[in-house]
């Protein structure tokens, strides 16, 4: 996911909870916050999380 978001594949990605993201915390801010760097969006539905803009 993140090669295919580096490369421009997609710009924004929902998933409905953040535990489906990742299976640890830290895991899960680190992936956002290199998406968020490469201009991907990321929204959890059911956790009302969401990074970059809508």
């Amino acid at each position: 996911m993140i090669r295919d978001a580096k490369a421009g594949m997609f710009d924004f990605i929902i998933t409905k909870e953040i535990s489906r993201f990742s299976r640890s915390t830290l895991d899960s801010i680190k992936y956002t916050q290199e998406l968020l760097e490469n201009n991907v969006g990321v929204l959890f539905q059911n956790d009302s999380a969401q990074g970059g803009g809508l």
